[in-house]
Order: structure tokens, then sequence, then C-alpha cells
């Protein structure tokens, strides 16, 4: 029997929105449950992905908020749990999770580390392979910045880009070495985007695919004759205080 096939999936801008900081005005990943809020085709593609074609989903995520002081351990288990929650009430579960504490510039300093797991170096996405015996050449990385394309070559897989071509993220593309092989507008289109695939490669090799600019997808056609999506459009939330806790969490690899 051979090995598992997997897709890996970034939490933040994946799995769940992005929030509004109103003192830095950007926008970047919650800092408390009350303030992430899981995407309500979430639950419905992870059970596609997995109960429907077999891959084992598996979360890879850098969270350095516990070691920049922005939320504690319970705060950062407590997302986990509520995205875990959704999951699983939509009939599907993820096989395992990895998240990297760690940053160069943490304030706590058992986690100013420069680790080999942080995104965009392939570490999480090694350890996962070892310990759930995944074929990374045979598998996908989903994620919504470019770090994550890289971990993703880094490793081995075919990467998948959640967003919308334009000329400017090509620029950079290039400039950072990161193209994917594919975009989608969001995880919502994943499971037709690999249906299209594997009868892609059922019917053998087609017409040479330019590499130097990922085919985009709406998830809806195959994608060697996908036109660009329309991107979803992603209202962030405000940012809110909410209080601070503390607690060890299981469920990090690395940190």
């Amino acid at each position: 029997m051979g090995r598992e096939r997997a897709v890996f999936v970034d939490r933040d801008g994946v799995l769940n929105d992005l929030v509004y900081d109103r003192e830095e005005g950007r926008v970047s990943s919650p800092f408390s449950v009350r303030e992430l809020r899981v995407f309500p085709y979430v639950p419905e593609a992870v059970k596609r992905i997995r109960e429907g074609m077999g891959f084992k989903v598996i979360v890879i995520s850098n969270q350095p908020g516990v070691s920049k002081r922005q939320f504690t351990h319970a705060e950062f288990e407590r997302m986990n749990a509520k995205v875990r929650k959704a999951v699983r009430e939509g009939g599907s579960a993820f096989d395992a999770e990895y998240y990297c504490l760690h940053h160069p510039h943490a304030l706590v300093k058992k986690y100013r580390v420069d680790c080999d797991c942080r995104k965009p170096k392939p570490g999480m996405l090694l350890h996962a392979a070892e310990e759930n015996d995944i074929d990374l050449r045979r598998s996908y990385f989903i994620g919504d910045a470019l770090v994550d394309v890289k971990a993703g070559q880094r490793a081995g897989c075919r990467t998948v880009l959640v967003g919308h071509f334009t000329t400017m993220l090509g620029r950079m593309m290039e400039r950072e070495g990161a193209t994917p092989d594919y975009m989608i507008s969001s995880l919502r289109d994943a499971p037709s985007l690999l249906i299209g695939l594997g009868e892609r490669e059922r019917a053998g090799p087609r017409d040479h695919v330019d590499a130097t600019r990922p085919v985009q997808t709406d998830g809806r056609t195959p994608p060697e004759r996908a036109r660009t999506a329309h991107p979803e459009r992603r209202t962030a939330s405000p940012r809110k205080a909410g209080p601070r806790t503390s607690s060890p969490s299981p469920w990090t690899l690395c940190g």
C-alpha cells in the first residue's frame, strides 16, 4: 500500500477570516476566539477533501502571537478549538495540526529562535509527512501567502494560493521565486480543483501549462481551461480588545 496523500492548509485567511486592526491600520490574524470567524464553507470543503476524496487534511500554520504576547496559550487553544468544532459539526475533522510559535523578534525569550519550522522553511511539512506517512509529491499545500508557496515548494508539494492574480502579485512572485501551481478564490473551490486535477492525471499528459504564471480556477472548470476567477469579497471585522489568560497548548509542534 502506498503512502498517503494530504492537503495541507494554512489557518488564518484560509480556514478563518482576517481582522482589521484599527490601531495598526492593517489587516492581521485574529488575537482572540471572539475575533475568529470560521468561513462558512470550510466544514463542507474539508469534508469533501477528506471523506470524499481520501486526502488527509493537516493544518500548517505560523502562530507567533504567543511569542509576541498578543494572546496566550489558552486563547490560542480556544481559537484552534473553535475551528475544530466547526469542522467537526460539518461531519469531518483534521488529521493533524502543526503550529510554529517562534519568531526572530519574539518578546518571550524562549520563542526567540531561528527554527526550521517557521514558514517559509519547510520543517512543519516535513515533520507532518514523516509522522503521518505522507507522500509530499502527491500532496498539496493551500495557503494565502507567498511564504506558504515557498514552504510547499521546498517540501516538494504542489502549491495552491488563495487569492487573485494581479500584475503586482505576479511581480512579487517572480521576485520571491514563489509562483504557485494553482490559484483559487477560497477553500470552497479546492475540492473541485482537486477533482479536476485527478481527472487530468488519469487522462494522461496534455498541453504544456506556462509555469511562470499559476493557473487560476474558480473550481468549476478544468484547470487547463480555467479563466481568472472573481475573488470572494471578504470583509475583515474590526478588532476589539479581549481578556488575556494563560495555559499551555498540547497541539504545538514548534514551540
